[in-house]
């Protein structure tokens, strides 16, 4: 399992299922995990749509960017464990290690309205 990614090969009712995708524009930060946990590192990022299962991120670079990571969406206390499932320049879609609550989802919707986005 060198070259694959461990849990865009894990099967899982979560990631068989279709769910609703929402568009946004979130301002979020991945947080990385140097090797032999060595420390932290993070890196802009924008979220761009979403559902309970995962998220489509643009970013200014992908390099060096490791398979998986946390996603911290600005105004929202969560760290989001994510696993890449593909990378296509700038654009990222992860799945989420655990459900994200639909409630959250709401509330950046919302968010996104006020601020007239």
């Amino acid at each position: 399992m060198d070259k694959v990614n461990y849990m865009s090969e894990v099967r899982s009712d979560l990631y068989e299922r279709a769910f609703e995708t929402h568009k946004v524009r979130q301002n979020a930060r991945i947080i990385t995990i140097g090797r032999g946990l060595t420390g932290l590192s993070e890196r802009q990022a924008k979220v761009v749509d979403i559902s309970i299962a995962g998220a489509g991120l643009e970013l200014l670079h992908c390099i060096g960017l490791p398979k998986h990571y946390y996603l911290m969406i600005e105004g929202f206390p969560n760290r989001i464990g994510c696993a890449e499932i593909y990378r296509n320049d700038r654009k990222v879609g992860v799945k989420f290690i655990a459900p994200i609550d639909e409630h959250l989802i709401h509330k950046m919707i919302r968010a996104d309205y006020f601020r007239g986005k």
